[in-house]
């Protein structure tokens, strides 16, 4: 499991909501009154009410995703990469995105992504992204 920060909000989540894909858990955000709406995973049904003691911070999610899958959750969402057929090689992907960024002058998250494709093991690709995009997260005030 590889866990993340998507807000930079200090508040104590309140809420949690998932994802499954292919009969498994995909992903858990945890998520404060505040941060609940902003983005598209507090679906109507699928947003719960945290019991009273579990503390944990706003905005950390909780990623059971394959390590490739994670880093192209990065691409097509935070970052807003250009959608492509690369198929499963999430490299290729990068790849891909890296001239998307070349095309819209994102120098930032062209640096980004010079980055990823420098390193070796995904570990640290996540680690680098997931600090990223709790910068982004920041600047965007969430």
């Amino acid at each position: 499991m590889h866990t993340r920060l998507v807000t930079a909000c200090q508040s104590p989540a309140t809420w949690t909501t998932f994802r499954r894909r292919s009969g498994g858990l995909a992903w858990t955000i945890f998520v404060c009154r505040r941060h609940r709406g902003v983005y598209p995973w507090s679906v109507p049904g699928n947003l719960t009410r945290l019991d009273a003691g579990l503390e944990v911070r706003c905005g950390t999610v909780h990623d059971c995703r394959q390590h490739g899958e994670v880093i192209l959750s990065h691409l097509y969402g935070w970052m807003g990469a250009a959608p492509n057929e690369q198929g499963c090689d999430w490299r290729a992907h990068v790849r891909a995105a890296r001239e998307w960024f070349v095309y819209l002058r994102q120098h930032d998250l062209l640096s980004l992504v010079d980055e990823v494709l420098a390193l070796g093991e995904t570990i640290e690709i996540l680690g680098l992204l997931a600090s990223a995009e709790t910068a982004e997260a920041r600047r965007r005030g969430l």
